[in-house]
């Protein structure tokens, strides 16, 4: 197996009381993030702050990344989410990856229907595709006039198609995707990715993780009408491109 093409990441382990799995965060200090637990920051002692109680922000980032994907159409991104019934719209964060979110970073989707939008233009200039970029989604819902953020996507660091030096990842492989688990045991589980061009070099651990985890509940486990536990485990690459793998426990 050629090693450019198949990069190797450490196996993460997964125990059913333990809720510590990676949530996904990247833990970017850049502006225009929103971990601000739901509720944007001109908001902060409003009334109806008990409104956002209604939404599952852990969850939105779950299904928003589920659909979450980044493409290159000629000289144009496609960014794709999982849409949310709850959100009224989206903003579309896409910057180069050395620099800082700014309001020129935003793309903003005022439709909460919406899945898709298409990006031909980056701090307001045409693309390049010879450089590195760097997207999330941010979705958001407005009650009584007021505008709260309901969940986010992972951010995706994505090369160039036309880049000379780096190459993204075209898939992630997983040995199964289908585990069976005993109570109170842990298993390890290797994740790998493939490159798109075994010749070129993937992105560093300088842009993201190689690979990162996310569990689709806080508590790792839900419980089945049929007293099975079940829990779904993302992994994703670097560039959004994601695994689902499903853990029963008996």
């Amino acid at each position: 197996m050629n090693m450019n093409m198949m990069m190797k990441n450490c196996s993460f382990k997964v125990k059913v009381e333990n809720a510590a799995i990676d949530n996904g965060n990247d833990n970017n200090s850049d502006a225009g993030n929103d971990n601000n637990n739901g509720k944007t920051d001109d908001n902060s002692g409003n009334d109806d702050d008990n409104q956002i109680l209604q939404f599952d922000v852990q969850k939105n980032k779950i299904k928003l990344n589920a659909g979450f994907k980044v493409s290159q159409v000629k000289d144009m991104l496609v960014v794709s989410w999982g849409k949310l019934k709850s959100s009224t719209g989206y903003v579309v964060y896409v910057q180069e990856c050395d620099k800082k979110y700014t309001k020129k970073s935003q793309n903003i989707v005022k439709s909460g229907k919406a899945g898709k939008i298409k990006i031909k233009k980056v701090n307001g200039k045409k693309l390049n595709l010879k450089k590195n970029y760097k997207i999330y989604v941010s979705a958001y819902t407005i009650v009584n006039g007021q505008k709260y953020n309901i969940g986010k996507t992972i951010t995706a660091h994505v090369v160039g198609r036309k880049n000379a030096k780096w190459t993204n990842v075209k898939k992630v492989k997983i040995p199964k995707k289908f585990y069976a688990l005993k109570v109170g045991k842990t298993i390890g589980i290797k994740a790998e990715t493939v490159l798109v061009d075994k010749k070129k070099k993937p992105l560093s651990n300088k842009h993201a993780r190689r690979l990162r985890y996310a569990s689709d509940d806080k508590k790792i486990a839900t419980v089945s009408k049929t007293g099975k536990i079940k829990a779904k485990i993302y992994v994703y690459a670097r560039n959004g491109y994601a695994k689902k793998i499903n853990i029963t426990v008996k």
